[in-house]
């Protein structure tokens, strides 16, 4: 089976669009967040959803964790996260909503190669 993981970019609570990464060509999407993870829920292909802050990833700290939050439990696939996770507590305030929710970060702990899950930070 081939594995499927959508990306949802995130502005403003909005899903949205970049062309090369230039913030001033935002394209709002036609689906809002929720109803993105909504529509690709119903896919057995999709095995992760991957969500992008990218206010938090152009000011180098989470935007609007709260909402991830709720991103977070309206998903039955796994979710992983990106976008101004800058340290372990970040990480750990938005994995605890989740088990299965995983995050990345680019520099989380000075490794650009960097993810961790609840359960490394658990032992469980």
């Amino acid at each position: 089976m081939i594995e499927i993981w959508p990306t949802i970019d995130l502005i403003d609570q909005q899903s949205v669009r970049l062309t090369e990464g230039v913030y001033d060509s935002k394209e709002v999407m036609k689906r809002s967040p929720k109803e993105a993870i909504s529509f690709y829920n119903r896919f057995k292909q999709v095995t992760r959803i991957h969500i992008v802050d990218l206010m938090g990833a152009l000011h180098k700290k989470p935007s609007d964790k709260t909402f991830i939050k709720e991103l977070i439990e309206s998903s039955t696939s796994p979710v992983e996260i990106g976008g101004g996770i800058r340290s372990l507590p970040i990480q750990w305030c938005l994995l605890r909503h989740r088990r299965h929710a995983g995050t990345a970060g680019q520099s989380v702990a000075g490794r650009n190669d960097y993810a961790l899950s609840r359960q490394d930070l658990s032992g469980t």
